[in-house]
């Protein structure tokens, strides 16, 4: 898929003649913590959230600090796990989408996304979750798989988080059976560190409030 398919046409943006108060209030109407300035429909980047706390009482108009703007975009014919990469190494949760003649179109938003990559992997099929932790050079996925299927299961998907500043990485696994108790101990007994084991309904509702992590497991 490419940037096209998700393009999302209604979207909060500021314009560079407002005031920090003015810059504040639509950041709170809109509870995001990126917006793009447009200026009759001239992309001039995008400012955070944090760029405005503190000021609000100021007078000036945020086009004050304009070359603190963040210069990112995309195109309609980007690749969408291109464009996943530059929105985790920004730190953005939208970005704009702009045509050849450097209009925006529309934007692109982190929810879309994880709505996405929910309904088109196998996160919401039925089964359970298996996270091992481990150092990133004893990942042996063949390994892995062979011991689910040892245990006449199937792996569904997986993916790896990573710790940052250390080679720790936890890997998890998406079974075809609720009931993973037993593949567990397996693990165990091989010497693999079980951190957890999840019912499907908690590990989505917690990595809801994570998705913080899933940016970072697509920037690595």
């Amino acid at each position: 898929m490419i940037v096209e398919d998700l393009i999302e046409k209604d979207y909060f943006s500021l314009n560079s003649t407002m005031n920090y108060k003015e810059a504040s209030s639509v950041f709170n109407e809109s509870k995001q913590s990126d917006l793009p300035v447009i200026d009759d429909s001239n992309y001039l980047g995008i400012v955070l959230l944090e760029q405005i706390k503190g000021r609000e009482e100021s007078q000036d108009q945020i086009s004050v600090f304009s070359e603190q703007y963040i210069k990112a975009s995309l195109s309609i014919n980007e690749r969408l796990i291109d464009a996943i990469t530059k929105m985790a190494h920004l730190g953005l949760y939208s970005i704009p989408v702009l045509d050849d003649e450097e209009k925006v179109l529309g934007v692109l938003r982190a929810i879309d996304l994880w709505n996405l990559f929910v309904i088109k992997s196998s996160f919401i099929q039925p089964g359970g979750w298996i996270i091992l932790s481990m150092k990133k050079s004893d990942l042996k996925l063949s390994e892995i798989a062979h011991i689910v299927e040892s245990n006449n299961m199937i792996m569904l998907m997986h993916f790896v988080s990573f710790t940052p500043g250390t080679d720790l990485i936890d890997v998890h696994l998406k079974l075809d059976r609720e009931n993973v108790n037993e593949l567990a101990q397996h693990f165990q007994r091989l010497n693999y560190n079980v951190t957890d084991v999840i019912q499907a309904k908690k590990y989505e509702d917690d990595w809801d409030n994570r998705f913080d992590q899933l940016m970072r497991f697509f920037s690595t």
